[in-house]
């Protein structure tokens, strides 16, 4: 397979400090655009990290975001969200404040 037609991999974390921000996830505003990709194929993975007490949390790649904000998970649907989250925000089945094991 040629690596023009190889999927493309991309992980998103979506941080939950349910303390502080109860049922609120952490988001920003993508600096760059995807829309040049648009003839790519991704696949994204999810993780999903809880914060308990006051740590730190570090962009490594502050040049791609900007402007982090709390956001209630219901309230996501009606932001412009990178495609990803997007669907995954719209995908009824899914709830980050519910712990799930495969």
């Amino acid at each position: 397979m040629s690596s023009s037609l190889r999927p493309l991999v991309g992980i998103g974390i979506i941080v939950i400090y349910p303390d502080l921000y109860p049922d609120s996830v952490l988001v920003s505003e993508r600096l760059s655009s995807h829309e040049d990709g648009l003839s790519k194929h991704y696949v994204t993975l999810f993780m999903k990290t809880i914060i308990h007490d006051n740590s730190t949390l570090k962009c490594m790649e502050p040049h791609k975001n900007s402007n982090w904000i709390w956001v209630k998970w219901s309230d996501l649907n009606q932001m412009k969200l990178f495609a990803p989250l997007k669907q995954t925000v719209d995908n009824s089945n899914f709830n980050p404040f519910i712990d799930f094991t495969i």
